[in-house]
């Protein structure tokens, strides 16, 4: 779903860009065309699996490749492969709609953090911190899959979720899945004391790997001191974030 959202962007974006002519104005003159927008591509490998790309910087000459069976491998923008940089395949299945499915970088003046989403070989979702060296490689020596500090039971293997975004408030957002199954059956998404079906907003400033492993929740998320409300909810509704 997330390279069809790519690919019609770009045909929006191709079409609004076409002149066209002010039906309602009253005025003689016509209306210029806008400027064409113009857009190319370049095939820089097969990645097989690849659920994300992720940037660390835009002057890193490299960027993340994120592929569900369960590795994030460093490539350069000309498109060679540097190394891998986790592997957490035995950890998770890959199969479906499972496996590791978000990884995101969060750069703060004092050190920088990553974060990825999977699912177990339970099924259910994992969210895990782990540090990222100067280098760009993630320091996950104390563990594998890092700290975890959120897990969510899935009741279904599909709509499992799995998109992390770093905000402009430096908080974490975390697309959770409405927990699968067609139609949600047990309506989740519009359930404000379950985490499915939402994005989550949380502030991961306490994770540290070290024994501050619990995260906390911006005062202005809209369910904070909403009587049986998850506070972590920042929207809800959501079929498959």
């Amino acid at each position: 779903m997330r390279r069809l959202a790519v690919t019609l962007s770009v045909i929006v974006l191709t079409a609004c860009s076409q002149g066209t002519t002010d039906t309602t104005s009253t005025s003689t003159s016509s209306v210029a065309p806008n400027a064409s927008v113009s857009y190319s591509t370049q095939k820089i490998g097969a990645l097989e699996g690849a659920v994300d790309l992720v940037e660390r910087s835009p002057e890193d000459n490299w960027f993340y490749v994120v592929s569900q069976k369960g590795t994030i491998e460093r490539w350069t923008r000309d498109g060679k492969r540097i190394d891998t940089v986790l592997d957490i395949s035995a950890m998770t299945t890959g199969e479906g709609e499972r496996g590791l499915l978000g990884f995101a970088i969060r750069r703060l003046a004092s050190k920088t953090d990553a974060f990825i989403n999977y699912t177990n070989k339970d099924g259910n979702t994992v969210v895990a911190w782990i540090a990222v060296n100067e280098d760009g490689t993630l320091d996950n020596s104390g563990s594998i899959t890092g700290t975890t500090f959120l897990t969510i039971e899935q009741p279904y293997a599909n709509h499992n979720g799995g998109g992390l975004a770093i905000g402009p408030d430096n908080y974490l957002y975390i697309g959770t899945g409405d927990g699968g199954s067609a139609n949600d059956p047990e309506r989740r998404a519009q359930d404000t004391s379950s985490l499915l079906g939402k994005i989550l907003r949380i502030d991961p400033n306490n994770i540290d790997g070290v024994g501050n492993d619990g995260y906390t929740i911006p005062a202005d998320n809209p369910y904070v001191n909403v009587a049986g409300a998850r506070p972590e909810i920042w929207s809800i509704g959501l079929r498959n974030p």
